[in-house]
């Protein structure tokens, strides 16, 4: 395997885009962007993308946070805070959830907490070798086991569990954006008339 060192790395605020088609899907614009967790220049670069793709308002940032790394030890959580409006906007998302079960899960959630995001987190386990074969369906099965065989899980009822409760977090957030704006609409017209 050939390993990448930062110095042959390059960033670029271009957008290759790829269009998905699926039927009674919502209509969704995604931006995949860089980390921050790099090194002087190439941070630099990173945040000017970020802050490109952030500065409207209207966009729900899915805040990716790893269960294998410490909340608080990320340059991301601390970097967000300089977002207008990142309580609102931003939802943590905790992959590889399964590394939580070695964790103090009460710890873990108080920096999560910390963090003063409006949204409920959501745990998430990545789907690695041992289930490569597993359908989507049995993958999620599985996925929400392992969730709740993190130890004191239960004592967070608030959090969503696995990938069918983030896409129904995102659905409600969608829906109350888009009546809010309807609702502006409605105003502006009514004060025109």
């Amino acid at each position: 395997l050939y390993k990448i060192k930062e110095k042959d790395v390059q960033l670029f605020d271009t957008v290759i885009q790829v269009e998905v088609n699926r039927k009674n899907a919502p209509n969704l614009t995604l931006y995949d962007l860089p980390g921050l967790n790099f090194r002087d220049n190439l941070r630099k670069k990173s945040e000017e993308i970020n802050e490109k793709f952030l500065k409207e308002e209207e966009t729900t940032v899915l805040l990716v946070i790893s269960g294998s790394e410490e909340v608080t030890n990320s340059y991301a959580t601390d970097w967000m805070k300089k977002i207008p409006g990142y309580k609102k906007r931003f939802n943590a998302i905790v992959t590889k959830a399964d590394f939580l079960k070695n964790k103090d899960l009460k710890v873990y959630m108080e920096q999560i907490d910390s963090l003063q995001l409006e949204n409920p987190p959501s745990l998430i386990i990545n789907k690695f070798k041992e289930f490569e074969n597993l359908s989507y369906q049995e993958m999620e099965k599985k996925e929400l086991e392992l969730i709740e065989q993190i130890p004191k899980i239960k004592k967070f009822p608030y959090v969503n569990k696995g990938m069918q409760s983030l896409i129904q977090q995102l659905i409600k957030i969608q829906r109350k954006d888009l009546l809010a704006t309807f609702s502006d609409m409605a105003l502006k017209v009514r004060k025109e008339i």
